[in-house]
């Protein structure tokens, strides 16, 4: 009979590592700097090429460098960590996106032709996708999720940098790559 063949055992990171890769994952959670790139990216008719890892030009700007300043400008307000880290009740996000959805909606409406914004269906489709992003960010803050996950994870860590400073943890199967 045949013996079976051996498994290669797996590595396993350092917990060190490990937690390296948590507190950079925890600084991506909260780099608004990035979606709001993303965001002006969009309102000047780019989209990322992953191909080519640029943002390449698809078409024309959503509205002139004006009205993409101002925008900016009033998102970075609403999209930013503070924001996000912060508790908001689910009746609060909803008065928040209906006021925000409103006042967006007259500052376009009200800047149409000197934001050089297109036609009503332009405003409103712009409006759609801005509100999309800023919802996004008050519903992390919504019952406090996004400080309650990286807080877990943040205890999480230093439970595992304890254990690593007593000698390690304990392997199920595998064995532990050495740093």
């Amino acid at each position: 009979m045949e013996e079976p063949e051996e498994l290669p055992q797996q590595e396993y990171s350092s917990v060190t590592e490990t937690q390296d890769l948590t507190e950079n994952f925890q600084i991506f959670r909260l780099d608004t700097k990035r979606i709001l790139d993303d965001i002006g990216h969009h309102l000047r008719g780019e989209v990322y090429s992953r191909d080519t890892e640029t943002w390449e030009k698809i078409g024309s700007p959503l509205l002139n460098a004006i009205g993409q300043n101002r925008l900016m400008t009033h998102l970075s307000f609403i999209i930013n960590p503070n924001v996000i880290l912060s508790r908001l009740e689910p009746e609060q996000v909803n008065i928040l996106c209906y006021s925000i959805d409103s006042a967006l909606d007259r500052v376009l409406i009200k800047n149409q032709e000197t934001w050089e914004l297109g036609t009503l269906a332009d405003v409103s489709i712009l409006k759609e996708c801005l509100m999309i992003f800023i919802e996004a960010a008050l519903r992390r803050a919504e019952r406090g999720f996004e400080s309650k996950s990286i807080g877990k994870v943040m205890k999480t860590s230093e439970i595992l940098r304890a254990q690593d400073k007593k000698g390690g943890l304990p392997m199920i199967s595998g064995r532990r790559k050495e740093v």
